[in-house]
C-alpha cells in the first residue's frame, strides 16, 4: 500500500469509470512502509481526502504527502514526519501559521510544544468532522493495553 498509480478515467461528475492503472514505475524499487507505521500513514491520507476538494489537483500537497510517505519508509523521527506533514498541509491550505518554522521540527521538546497549535488549526479545518484514524488508533491502544493486563 501507499505506491502511487497512474491512472487513467473517462466521465464526468460521481461517476467516471476507470480504463486503465498500472504502478508507477519510478517508484517500483520502494521499501514498503514498516507495519508499525501504517496507522501514521492512513493518519495522513485521512488528512489530505478530509482537506481537500475533490477532483482539485494540488501537485505541491502531492509532494509533501510523498515526502511524508518516504520519511515513513526511511525511520526518521515519527513527530517530526507526521507535525511537518500537518504544517505544510495547512500551509498549502491557507490555514499556515506564519510564525512556525520547519526548522523548529528538528527539535523533539519543539515538536510536543508545536503539537497543540497544529492540532487546533487543523480541528478549525475539519469543522467538527473527526478522523477515522484517530478513533481506530485508540481503539487499539485500548485493545493492547486490554491484552497487557489479562496476561
Amino acid at each position: 500500500p501507499f505506491l502511487p498509480l497512474l491512472v487513467s478515467w473517462a466521465g464526468r461528475g460521481e461517476s467516471p469509470r476507470l480504463t486503465g492503472a498500472e504502478m508507477d514505475g519510478a517508484v517500483m524499487g520502494r521499501s514498503a512502509i514498516p507495519q508499525a507505521r501504517l496507522m501514521s500513514a492512513w493518519y495522513l491520507s485521512e488528512l489530505v481526502l478530509s482537506l481537500t476538494a475533490r477532483h482539485d489537483p494540488q501537485p505541491e500537497l502531492y509532494d509533501y504527502y510523498s515526502a511524508a510517505l518516504d520519511d515513513l519508509r526511511a525511520a526518521p523521527s515519527l513527530p517530526r514526519t507526521l507535525r511537518l506533514f500537518e504544517k505544510r498541509l495547512l500551509d498549502v491550505l491557507g490555514y499556515g501559521i506564519t510564525e512556525l518554522r520547519e526548522a523548529r521540527f528538528d527539535d523533539p521538546d519543539e515538536l510536543e510544544r508545536l503539537k497543540p497549535q497544529l492540532r487546533q488549526a487543523l480541528a478549525t479545518c475539519l469543522e467538527g468532522r473527526s478522523l477515522r484514524t484517530r478513533v481506530v488508533a485508540q481503539s487499539l491502544r485500548d485493545f493492547g493495553r486490554a491484552q497487557r493486563q489479562g496476561e
